[in-house]
């Protein structure tokens, strides 16, 4: 399940390696969330349907990612994989919708998010100057230390709202932390996190 469908290029990252996997024939979904789907859902779809015509399995709609997923038709347990790409971090309250995501991943399904990160707690990006107009990006539900301000998170913060949530194993690619020291404007990562495959309270 892919949350903030945007242009599709995410999606067609995705069933582009599917063959190769031999999974195409799988079953997948994904849906948008309301603001990103106004704008291109439909260019989305239309865009997967036309460059993928065997991956009959793929679905298009809107989802809020800041209510529950249940109650929009996302059953719990129901994903093995849900990944989202510069979609998280304008959630509401990034918490609830982790938890979200816990619920609606299979055990053992894994989270994959590709963003803007921070180098550093606080840091200034400069792609931040046009998402600040976007109230959504400015004011979040704060949740310290891990989501101490609006926007981007730097690479704690997102190990310490994944494990909030729930998930393990929670890994950077590349591995910001070892690198900012030299590299303090390499921004772009993918960071993923894993359901447990059993609940350690039963």
């Amino acid at each position: 399940m892919e949350l903030g469908g945007g242009l599709g290029s995410g999606a067609a990252a995705l069933l582009d390696e599917l063959p190769t996997l031999g999974t195409l024939g799988g079953r997948s979904a994904s849906t948008a969330s309301p603001s990103s789907c106004r704008s291109s859902c439909g260019g989305a779809s239309r865009r997967s349907r036309s460059r993928f015509p065997d991956a009959s399995f793929l679905k298009f709609g809107a989802l809020d990612m800041n209510l529950p997923f249940a109650g929009q038709g996302v059953a719990p347990g129901s994903a093995s994989v849900v990944y989202a790409v510069n979609t998280l971090h304008v959630a509401r309250d990034l918490d609830f919708t982790l938890r979200e995501i816990f619920d609606a991943l299979a055990p053992g399904g894994r989270l994959v998010v590709s963003e803007c990160i921070r180098t550093a707690p606080a840091q200034a990006i400069y792609i931040e100057f046009i998402f600040n107009l976007m109230e959504t990006f400015r004011s979040p539900v704060l949740h310290p230390p891990y989501r101490p301000n609006g926007g981007f998170l730097a690479p704690e913060e997102w190990q310490g709202a994944m494990e909030a949530a729930g998930f393990v194993d929670v890994r950077m690619l590349p591995d910001i932390p070892s690198l900012r020291a030299r590299f303090p404007h390499f921004q772009v990562g993918a960071v993923g996190a894993t359901r447990p495959a059993y609940d350690a309270t039963t």
